[in-house]
């Protein structure tokens, strides 16, 4: 069998993301994440922001478990923690300005 990249840190931050957004006060909040487009934006921004692990498995043993996955470092665990926050708060903070001035998402980009 051929091996093959599994990325082991989509899964922590996967599980991060969920675990923050549960534990958020404001409902607001959490419900602009339930949209997937929002959700996978977070997540992208998220996992451009922290070191990503990566293992050599067997093609077909990929698992998107993190307790299946070697253990990473608690340092790592708390700066997904924090990008996770800070990624929240720039997604909503984005959403709201361009809410405010009416602009559509189309054009965000040129």
């Amino acid at each position: 069998m051929s091996k093959t990249l599994a990325n082991l840190t989509l899964p922590l931050v996967t599980e991060a993301v969920d675990a923050i957004l549960q534990r958020l006060p404001d409902q607001d909040r959490r419900l602009a994440f339930t949209d997937p487009q929002s959700r996978q934006q977070l997540i992208s921004r998220v996992l451009s922001r922290v070191p990503n692990l990566y293992t050599s498995v067997e093609e077909g043993e990929i698992h998107s478990d993190p307790q299946g996955a070697p253990s990473c470092p608690i340092h790592l665990h708390l700066e997904i923690e924090q990008a996770v926050l800070q990624n929240i708060q720039h997604i909503l903070d984005i959403k709201a300005t361009h809410s405010s001035t009416g602009e559509a998402a189309c054009h965000w980009f040129g």
